[in-house]
């Protein structure tokens, strides 16, 4: 098993602070439902929806496209591909051990490296998450201290935000998306209060920050479990899609998809049929609170089953991690493909029509099974002394959305 992933996959994170102001008491919850539907030009033709209910694993959906060896020297050598973003033809990869972002050319040559441990401008002290931002900024959330810092694409600081709005304050612990300045989506922020939204949609763009939407319900059981000391999972299944929110708990195994204003859509994934002793169930999560060690239960009762790991668009189709088996929908939330396997295990990052996996040095080869994605990392020279590398698969025809700025190599 990747070493990385396994750190990431087991990793625990107690969210509950001291600051009154975390309460969140009387934020109000978006209840309604919303219709709505994809273009038709979005939908999956019958013979691709065919290929996939014929698939056993997620890489039939997908052709190796290139690998790329990230340059490693004295500056440049990283430990962990924690997080990764593509923009403006550079690859930014975020690693929480040296507390950095690595910016290298679209071929991989090292360009620049920005952070480092610290308290000041520009520093971090646990940064998580790295995503594009609105004009063309670059987000990176540090966990430690819950703030946002966005730079821009040669790495000097823009701004720093500490979000507090409507008399709350919403540290960032989890996903983020920040697509429009005034439109901040912060997913599963720490809370004191049990029935706080598991989403907030913030305007951080006046002097006087405001919440416009919140949407998503806390598990108030694993809320009363937390309460003794029960540390939470440290992940939290978002993406925003063509405009939509699907959210996934990691205590469960369907996907809500939620419009702009919070109003639910649909409910994903409840019929599909899952081995209860592999798959989360409503039963594991049941008197979580009242068992003698809810600590011991949590660690070798509910982390090792499968449940909301991560969502991905990529093309015309969404896959959802299910710890190491993915399910596949098109955008419009019908499922195509349920409990495919993979080699992938972790999908750092989707572009247009194409997948990143960052591929650790040391321990690839016993995961990477596909003889030609084999035959194209061997025939780079990746080998142990490199950066992690990065393997790209292009979706296959009936599956890729029509790009005017497609992102090929």
């Amino acid at each position: 098993m990747n070493r990385f992933f396994f750190a990431f996959v087991c990793s625990l994170c107690l969210l509950n602070c001291g600051d009154d102001r975390l309460s969140h008491e009387n934020l109000q919850v978006s209840t309604a439902s919303s219709k709505w539907e994809f273009p038709k030009a979005h939908a999956v033709s019958e013979a691709g929806r065919d290929q996939i209910s014929r698939a056993s694993h997620l890489e039939q959906l997908f052709e190796p496209s290139a690998f790329i060896r990230l340059e490693a020297g004295e500056t440049s050598t990283f430990g962990e591909a924690t997080d990764l973003t593509f923009l403006e033809n550079s690859w930014y990869v975020l690693d929480q051990y040296t507390s950095k972002v690595y910016q290298f050319s679209r071929d991989g040559g090292f360009l620049n490296a920005f952070g480092g441990k610290g308290q000041g401008p520009g520093q971090f002290q646990y940064p998580k998450l790295i995503e594009r931002c609105y004009d063309g900024l670059l987000g990176v959330a540090d966990a430690a201290r819950g703030d946002i810092q966005l730079f821009d694409v040669s790495g000097r600081v823009a701004s720093r935000n500490r979000l507090m709005a409507d008399g709350f304050t919403f540290p960032v612990r989890h996903a983020f998306s920040w697509l429009q300045k005034d439109q901040l989506v912060l997913v599963r922020f720490p809370s004191q209060n049990a029935d706080a939204p598991l989403v907030v949609i913030l305007d951080p763009s006046q002097a006087k920050q405001t919440v416009t939407a919140a949407f998503g319900k806390r598990l108030p059981i694993v809320e009363r479990a937390a309460d003794k000391g029960v540390p939470r999972k440290a992940y939290t299944a978002f993406a925003c899609i063509e405009g939509r929110f699907w959210l996934g708990s990691p205590y469960q195994t369907h996907v809500e998809v939620y419009d702009a204003r919070g109003q639910l859509i649909k409910r994903l994934g409840e019929g599909i049929q899952r081995d209860p002793k592999i798959f989360l169930n409503r039963d594991d999560m049941a008197e979580l609170d009242q068992v003698s060690d809810p600590y011991r239960k949590m660690r070798q009762e509910i982390l090792p089953k499968h449940a909301n790991l991560l969502i991905r668009q990529v093309g015309k189709l969404v896959v959802v991690q299910m710890g190491w088996t993915f399910d596949v929908y098109d955008l419009n939330g019908n499922l195509l493909g349920a409990s495919l396997k993979s080699d992938f295990i972790y999908m750092n990052h989707t572009d247009q029509n194409t997948l990143v996996r960052a591929i650790d040095p040391v321990d690839w080869q016993q995961y990477v099974t596909d003889p030609a994605t084999r035959a194209l990392i061997e025939a780079s020279g990746f080998n142990e002394d490199d950066n992690p590398g990065l393997l790209l698969l292009r979706l296959k025809e009936p599956f890729r959305k029509p790009s005017t700025d497609e992102f090929t190599f």
